[in-house]
C-alpha cells in the first residue's frame, strides 16, 4: 500500500510540474515571442548578405595589435561576430576587433562605430 501510494504521488508530481512550470498565458507568450523576434538586433546576415559575401577571406585587426589571417566572417551580431578560421567557429566581440579588413585587392575594411553598427570604409597601412 505504502509503494502504491508513494508511486501514484510521484506520478502526480511528474504532471504536476509541467503545469506549474508555465508563467504566462498562452496568448501572451505568442505575443511576447513575435514582440521579441521584432525588437531584437537582428544578424547582419538576414540584413545585409552582400557584406558578408564579401567577407570571406579577411583579417581581423585586433585594438591590441594581434591580427588573424584568412577568416571568414559568418555573422554579425548585436555585440559579437562569428567567423570560421581553419574550419571552426569562433566568436569574438566587437568591441576587442579595430578593423576586419577586405582581402580581394583593395584597401577597404569593416569598422564598428559606437552602437555596434558595420560601416566599409578605406583604411590605410
Amino acid at each position: 500500500m505504502m509503494t502504491a501510494t508513494s508511486l501514484l504521488l510521484g506520478l502526480l508530481l511528474f504532471l504536476w510540474v509541467p503545469m506549474m512550470a508555465q508563467t504566462t498565458s498562452p496568448d501572451l507568450s505568442v505575443r511576447a515571442g513575435s514582440e521579441k523576434k521584432q525588437n531584437a538586433p537582428g544578424y547582419v546576415e538576414r540584413k545585409d548578405s552582400a557584406l558578408l559575401s564579401r567577407l570571406k577571406d579577411t583579417r581581423i585587426i585586433f585594438k591590441d595589435g594581434s591580427i588573424r589571417k584568412h577568416c571568414t566572417v559568418k555573422q554579425i551580431n548585436a555585440y559579437w561576430i562569428v567567423y570560421e578560421k581553419d574550419g571552426s567557429l569562433h566568436d569574438l566581440e566587437i568591441e576587442k576587433i579595430k578593423r576586419i579588413e577586405i582581402c580581394d585587392g583593395t584597401t577597404q575594411a569593416v569598422f564598428f562605430d559606437e552602437k555596434n553598427k558595420p560601416d566599409i570604409g578605406a583604411y590605410v597601412y
